[in-house]
């Protein structure tokens, strides 16, 4: 499924069953999730596997565009910049 969000917005929800992963088309997104003390800045071309059962914040550093699809054994993922919580 593809999403589009400007600059601020904010989309949540909360993952299936099985694992998702975001794939990021255009712009910036932060990503927070649920019992992850860590959050993560993704640019275009970046991918990020979600785990199942969790529930996720995504909000467009800029405007932004994604796609949101099961993730599929051996998909390759990887984020940018993790950003701890002790900053």
């Amino acid at each position: 499924m593809q999403y589009a969000l400007k600059k601020g917005e904010v989309f949540s929800f909360r993952s299936t069953a099985g694992s998702q992963v975001i794939l990021v088309a255009d712009g910036g997104l932060w990503i927070t999730c649920t019992g992850d003390p860590h959050d993560y800045l993704l640019v275009s071309g970046d991918r990020f596997r979600v785990e199942a059962h969790q529930d996720i914040t995504v909000e467009a550093l800029r405007d932004a565009s994604f796609t949101l699809s099961v993730a599929q054994a051996g998909d390759p993922f990887c984020y940018t910049v993790r950003l701890s919580a002790q900053l």
